[in-house]
């Protein structure tokens, strides 16, 4: 991903792992994760410099499945890792899923998170609520699905004099399917957990452009 600003253009490369525990029955889903993200940013005017910033994630995590609808709720702790330095935090996220048809799926969700700054600037904490919709649907006898999804965040500090940073993001795309053969029992019998997506838009570039 490239941003382009008036000091040039700033270019990021990010990459994720996680893993989730859990048990799970007809009626619902407990379990427990831990993720491992890493983000490099470099600058184009200042050739051969690049920042790396490491971040953790684990937590606890939850569905309840009522007819055609699905509640699955995230929560945990946070730490972004740049050399020596860190800084921790909080988050936690709730989503609400219905099944129209079995290969019809509507969704939504809210969350926030809050990192506690102490290398930067001395007791900043950066707070951020995230929101969003969307909508997947599966081609009958198929194991692809097509999906279209919009999230919002609001980043705000403490210390900041120039209100919020605030992310508008629209993604559309496709999915093979290969674990159930409707989307509706992939979300009770199949890969229904998500890897960790905190408000926290952009840790490097945002801390600057909300102060």
């Amino acid at each position: 991903m490239t941003e382009t600003g008036s000091g040039g253009d700033l270019s990021s490369r990010k990459v994720e792992a996680a893993i989730h525990a859990f048990y799970r029955n007809d009626q619902y889903l407990v379990g427990a994760f831990g993720q491992y993200g890493n983000d490099t940013y470099a600058f184009s005017e200042v050739p051969g410099l690049a920042v790396t910033i490491d971040h953790y994630y684990g937590g606890v995590e939850g569905e309840a499945f009522f007819g055609n609808a699905t509640i699955y709720a995230q929560a945990g702790a946070q730490q972004f890792r740049a050399g020596a330095e860190s800084v921790d935090g909080l988050f936690g996220t709730l989503e609400a899923r219905y099944f129209l048809e079995p290969n019809f799926k509507i969704e939504a969700h809210i969350g926030a998170d809050a990192i506690q700054d102490n290398f930067v600037i001395e007791n900043e904490t950066l707070t951020t609520i995230h929101a969003g919709a969307g909508a997947e649907y599966r081609l009958d006898n198929l194991p692809i699905s097509f999906f279209a999804k919009y999230d919002f965040t609001s980043t705000t500090s403490t210390l900041a004099d120039s209100g919020s940073l605030n992310d508008n993001r629209f993604l559309v795309g496709a999915k093979f399917n290969f674990d159930a053969p409707t989307l509706m029992d992939r979300d009770r019998m199949g890969a229904s957990l998500k890897p960790v997506e905190t408000g926290v838009v952009d840790l490097f570039s945002g801390l600057g452009a909300i102060r």
